[in-house]
């Protein structure tokens, strides 16, 4: 009977979370509309820092004022003194801010301590001498009020969760188990040729090779995709030159060997139905490109060769007759914040933002599951728009994702501590040689850029490549590495190679274009005005962050990477 007593009388934990959980979201509703106005102002407030000191104030307001806050009075939970005296501003202080974050900062500790107190009392009313009493049963509007809170919050929560569990179960799907064996396993290192114990009689037997195999890059990737039903090409990114020949050969392709669809990396796979939209319209509308532009992961490609590619297949699309089957532009990527995380955990080498800036890690939670499986979610968009639909595509992706026959090291300390398999990988482990991929000539990553203490030379790959090259008069070249004399070279100054004693070229590059020498080729161009008003004032830190100097204005974003490139 004490015990039914204490129920009624004392606020429970669940009734409190509930309050809480109303709180909260009222506070973000509001917060939400304010920074939305401020931006319009051109002022940014960074949400999180806002919403923490938001959250302060308005409980050590409302407490010290009625002992309630909204959330609290819907639910009808009083906080009060153990004397049953109403609660002031001086105890409500002391409960509200010094309390409270005691409660928080072991682990959430305090708070769930209220289930486990007989008088259901959490570190914060210990520490303040307060109990939160339960008033009688909740009637009338209050009712229905809190009603619609429960419901919305439910409906919030289940489409998110939803999301996420959908993500979680096509990451896991996807993801090739790490004791499947890579093509170079168990291969005998000493079958491998270091390129710096090459003599000139071997250099000349490999340009001799390349004049009688290597053909032209347009009618080499006409070749390539025509035998294949993804074809993915392994870029470095912002170079002009690559972007430009993609642009010039998207006919080619359609006509000569029957692609159908482009991947690309740099595009949000929930803006497809806009791109689809865009490329097949009567009329190219410029404003919207530029919107799906902007709403890529990072916000700052604003690289115009890029966003041609769209341009170019709605002229395609718009010359084919009526009934005739219409290229298609895919995003692959999912849409993430990279903005927050660089500047709160520093990432892609960045200096991390200010430290209320580290804050947006709490953005990054609905991103989580598509960083883990950024791979694997992106192979899925390919395997589901292109594979099982029967089209012919190609992919234009950063080459770490391209690899199909590679596992990229993991180093720590200077040692490999596992291999992971992307993108590539994964498509071509799971349909085999309907996949294939291509690199795009670029130079090699030193040993040092992951082992600082490294002592070795610079890579030279690069250089031989070029080398050769030079001697067939800088003639542009597209060629299968994998069953050419190519195939067993390794630089073991090089990143790709050091760690990795079993890895030879044929391993990193299926196929091999190369237009001109890399120093040669052009960046593309920053399309003007690419970063907005709008984008400024949200990410001004990121920008700061990602070029390591100030802003003043959008111009000055926009002119910096404008002479980046």
């Amino acid at each position: 009977m004490e015990n039914k007593v204490i129920q009624e009388k004392y606020g429970g934990f669940w009734i409190r979370f509930l309050a809480a959980w109303i709180d909260l979201l009222i506070i973000y509703l509001v917060l939400t509309g304010i920074v939305k106005l401020f931006k319009l102002f051109g002022i940014y407030l960074p949400f999180e820092l806002s919403f923490i000191l938001f959250v302060i104030a308005y409980s050590f307001f409302l407490t010290g004022l009625k002992g309630q806050t909204l959330g609290k009075m819907l639910c009808n939970l009083t906080v009060q003194s153990m004397n049953k005296k109403p609660v002031r501003y001086g105890k409500a202080f002391l409960r509200e801010v010094i309390g409270k974050l005691l409660s928080g900062i072991f682990l959430l500790l305090g708070f769930l301590w209220v289930a486990l107190s007989r008088k259901k009392r959490g570190w914060h009313d210990y520490l303040a001498s307060t109990v939160v009493v339960h008033g009688s049963k909740v009637k009338g509007l209050a009712r229905i009020v809190l009603i619609f809170f429960i419901f919305m919050s439910l409906v919030l929560l289940g489409r998110d969760g939803y999301e996420m569990i959908s993500l979680y179960k096509s990451g896991v799907r996807m993801k090739i188990p790490s004791e499947v064996k890579t093509s170079y396993s168990n291969r005998d290192p000493s079958s491998l040729i270091e390129v710096s114990n090459l003599k000139e009689n071997d250099i000349n037997k490999l340009e001799n090779w390349l004049a009688q195999n290597g053909k032209d890059p347009v009618d080499y990737v006409v070749e390539t995709a025509s035998r294949h039903q993804v074809t993915i090409f392994g870029e470095a990114h912002g170079n002009g030159d690559y972007l430009s020949f993609l642009n010039r050969i998207i006919r080619d392709l359609y006509y000569r060997a029957g692609v159908s669809c482009i991947g690309m990396e740099v595009c949000a796979a929930e803006n497809n139905e806009k791109i689809n939209r865009l490329i097949t319209a009567k009329e190219y509308d410029k404003g919207l490109a530029l919107e799906i532009a902007r709403d890529s992961a990072w916000g700052i490609w604003g690289l115009k060769e890029y966003w041609d590619v769209f341009e170019t297949v709605w002229r395609l699309n718009k010359d084919l007759p009526d009934g005739k089957k219409k290229m298609k532009v895919i995003g692959i990527d999912t849409k993430w914040d990279g903005a927050s995380l660089v500047v709160a955990l520093g990432a892609e080498g960045k200096k991390p933002g200010p430290v209320w800036e580290k804050l947006r890690i709490f953005r990054l939670f609905d991103d989580f599951i598509k960083l883990l499986f950024r791979d694997q979610l992106m192979a899925r968009n390919v395997e589901k728009e292109i594979i099982e639909k029967g089209e012919r595509g190609i992919i234009w992706i950063g080459l770490s994702h391209s690899y199909t026959h590679y596992r990229q090291p993991i180093i720590k300390m200077g040692k490999r501590v596992r291999e992971q398999g992307r993108m590539g990988f994964i498509l071509h482990e799971r349909h085999g040689d309907k996949v294939f991929q291509v690199l795009l000539h670029k130079v090699e990553t030193p040993v040092k850029e992951a082992y600082p203490d490294y002592k070795g030379n610079d890579p030279i790959f690069t250089e031989l490549i070029e080398d050769i090259m030079r001697k067939r008069g800088l003639k542009p070249v597209g060629f299968n590495v994998y069953d050419s004399p190519f195939a067993m070279l390794r630089d073991n100054n090089s990143f790709a190679y050091y760690f990795q004693p079993k890895v030879g070229f044929s391993d990193l590059a299926r196929g091999y274009i190369y237009l001109k020498p890399f120093r040669e080729l052009q960046n593309c161009q920053w399309m003007d005005g690419f970063i907005s008003r709008k984008m400024f004032v949200e990410n001004k830190t990121f920008y700061e962050s990602w070029c390591n100097r100030k802003f003043k204005n959008v111009d000055e974003v926009n002119r910096f990477f404008s002479e980046f490139y």
